[in-house]
């Protein structure tokens, strides 16, 4: 059995992967995304998100300034899902190859992906 560090790399590789695969499926032309916004259908009123699933659509179709149009921040969101979907396999590369430094390397991935996500989603996450 693999440790726990592959099997959560793969599991989010994964995870990105099915979320980039739903992009390139459904379309923000056609707007067919079959999962609506929970907040926005009890509220009524948009959240912080809306328009990301059409906006990263766009965005798996090359389109920019579309994407920015449905929500500012989700391109940088989704460069962020982008950048860790490939940093899970130079990771988990370096993670085989450097058996001895197992520890550096997660360590490495915990700091990298940390001060990435805070700075990716820091305007999702200021409350006041």
């Amino acid at each position: 059995m693999k440790d726990p560090y592959t099997i959560i790399n793969l599991a989010f590789a994964g995870i990105i992967g099915i979320v980039f695969l739903y992009s390139g499926i459904f379309s923000s032309a056609e707007d067919n995304h079959p999962v609506p916004c929970v907040h926005k259908e009890l509220t009524g009123e948009d959240c912080k998100t809306c328009g990301f699933s059409n906006a990263f659509s766009e965005m798996v179709r090359g389109n920019l300034k579309e994407a920015r149009a449905f929500n500012p921040i989700a391109p940088s969101v989704f460069v962020f899902f982008l950048l860790q979907f490939f940093l899970r396999g130079i990771f988990l590369s370096l993670y085989g190859w450097f058996p001895a430094q197992k520890k550096s390397i997660i360590l490495a991935d915990k700091i990298l992906s940390v001060t990435l996500f805070f700075y990716t989603f820091r305007q999702l996450l200021i409350f006041w």
